[in-house]
């Protein structure tokens, strides 16, 4: 079976609130909601993994129904290099997966220190999102300049309309 072929639906899954069921094995998990693939890991036992997995708040604070679908995979050793390959196919948000903007000429590296109660509120906003912290930074920074224009555009009334509107 080749990377391509592997269809995430057709695999076997179990809603997220019964990962106690999932089975003892090697594996490439891949958290869905709907036909959307969310997350992809891999682990050598796949029902320890869920006991305490480090994205369940991330995903429980989506609100939505998650499932876990797996691929079993007998070859322990294969298990990274198929997940590297998986995680390059979907690119899946919370695996903080960035297409191509590190080479993108179009953006920027943009660093900086926070308070920790916006720190809290941003990471907040990124999960009730769906979105890793890079995108929801572009997203909040593209909310805000397109509400500055607007404002900056409504205070700019021409003399001709202020006119009109006097008449």
């Amino acid at each position: 079976m080749h990377i391509i072929e592997i269809d995430p639906l057709a695999l076997p899954s179990l809603p997220l609130g019964e990962r106690s069921h999932l089975p003892n094995c090697p594996a490439i998990y891949f958290v869905m909601q709907g036909e959307h693939v969310l997350y992809i890991g891999k682990t050598i036992n796949l029902a320890q993994r869920w006991v305490d997995h480090h994205k369940w708040n991330q995903l429980i604070a989506l609100g939505t129904p998650v499932k876990i679908a797996w691929l079993s995979c007998s070859d322990k050793n294969l298990l990274t290099q198929i997940e590297t390959a998986l995680i390059r196919q979907f690119a899946p948000e919370l695996n903080g997966y960035v297409t191509d903007k590190k080479k993108d000429p179009n953006y920027g590296l943009l660093r900086g220190l926070v308070p920790q109660n916006l720190l809290k509120r941003f990471k907040i906003y990124c999960v009730e999102n769906g979105v890793d912290n890079s995108q929801g930074l572009e997203n909040l920074l593209s909310e805000y300049f397109e509400w500055k224009d607007q404002q900056a555009q409504q205070q700019t009334v021409s003399p001709y309309a202020k006119g009109e509107e006097d008449k």
